[in-house]
């Protein structure tokens, strides 16, 4: 039997959440990415911000922790983002954030009709993309552009359409809302863009002659007879 004194120290460390990006989020690395961590309690020695496990940013004790991460440097794909605060040795993390680093624009993969169709009222402008695009935080319509320019002129004139992005967000439709001016239609679809921000590249644009035929009326249904 031995007689033995023990002294603990109560060490108490805060768990460091981050607070933006709040939640999963997306970058092209043209810009550094913006976070920020909160401390609720006792003051850390000190506070950093992991990626993938290791420290990307470290801060003495202050009143706010904000930075910025530069991905340039890091493989496309999912990272993790993780708080952690140290108070005299003692460490302890905060929940992470996934970021999934994506420098790969979006490009359309087909369009329809071919653009030796001629196209008018009716006609139902399809596009398709290999990934997700997105026009927020606009509407779909402020990115998305119809246009003819008419017989002898050389000024696009605006045309009234709808443009909606299916659930998927890989298909656009664009429905004319006016009768098209003779002349050359163009439907541009430029502005939209992925999760991460990057813009569609390639093929941006298509053109169709205006069909020169007009609708006098509704459709009239046809009976024959046999005698």
């Amino acid at each position: 039997t031995m007689a033995a004194t023990i002294t603990l120290d109560c060490v108490t460390v805060p768990t460091p959440p981050i607070v933006d990006p709040s939640g999963p989020t997306s970058t092209n690395s043209q810009r550094d990415l913006a976070f920020t961590i909160v401390v609720d309690g006792p003051a850390p020695d000190t506070v950093e911000l992991l990626v993938d496990g290791d420290a990307v940013a470290t801060f003495p004790t202050q009143a706010y922790y904000r930075g910025f991460w530069n991905s340039s440097t890091f493989t496309e794909g999912l990272h993790v983002l993780t708080p952690r605060a140290t108070v005299s040795g003692v460490s302890r993390t905060g929940e992470p954030v996934e970021v999934v680093v994506d420098r790969t624009a979006p490009q359309m993969t087909s369009f329809t009709p071919a653009t030796t169709v001629e196209v008018d009222r009716d006609t139902v402008f399809v596009v398709n993309f290999d990934e997700v695009v997105t026009a927020a935080p606009l509407a779909v319509s402020d990115l998305v552009r119809l246009s003819v320019v008419p017989f002898g002129e050389t000024t696009p004139v605006p045309v009234a359409f709808t443009a909606t992005l299916d659930a998927a967000g890989r298909q656009l439709t664009v429905e004319p809302g006016a009768v098209l001016p003779l002349g050359v239609a163009s439907l541009s679809w430029a502005g939209l863009h992925d999760a991460a921000g990057n813009t569609v590249t390639g093929t941006v644009a298509a053109s169709w002659n205006v069909s020169r035929s007009v609708r006098l009326g509704s459709d009239l249904e046809v009976q024959t007879s046999s005698t």
